[in-house]
């Protein structure tokens, strides 16, 4: 299971982005196992696909099956969870979809497909333990 975040959403959904041919590149090598996203993330890669005809193709991605919507057990224990960690990292100005991102993985104990670097270098889970992510190369 993958957990997706919103820059290679907004990759894939438009062809103009910088970043479109390695999202691509990283869907393919992700597999046909379980690609989910979350409600946050949906929202935000909603916000920044200005044109409707991109934010139609988001839907169209998960309409399709290629991305499956995923809640948690509990919201509660969630966004507690979130709060918590946005709280522990505040220096590094992590957004709310950051923070719900890493408190799903946690929950789903599953990887993180993401093009931001700060999972790499800078936040890691409440324990101290490094987020799991998806192998990717910088291209």
């Amino acid at each position: 299971m993958t957990l997706v975040d919103t820059g290679p959403l907004v990759a894939l959904c438009d062809d103009r982005d910088r970043l479109h041919g390695r999202a691509l590149r990283e869907l393919r090598q992700l597999g046909r196992g379980a690609r989910l996203v979350t409600l946050p993330v949906l929202v935000e890669t909603h916000f920044l696909l200005v044109a409707s005809h991109l934010r139609l193709r988001l839907r169209d991605l998960v309409d399709a099956g290629t991305f499956q919507l995923v809640e948690p057990q509990s919201t509660q224990v969630c966004l507690r969870y979130c709060v918590d960690w946005l709280e522990r990292f505040a220096e590094h100005d992590p957004d709310f979809t950051d923070g719900w991102l890493v408190a799903m993985s946690h929950e789903l104990r599953c990887t993180l497909w993401t093009f931001d670097r700060e999972f790499e270098t800078t936040w890691r889970a409440l324990d101290g333990s490094a987020i799991p992510r998806v192998p990717t190369r910088r291209r």
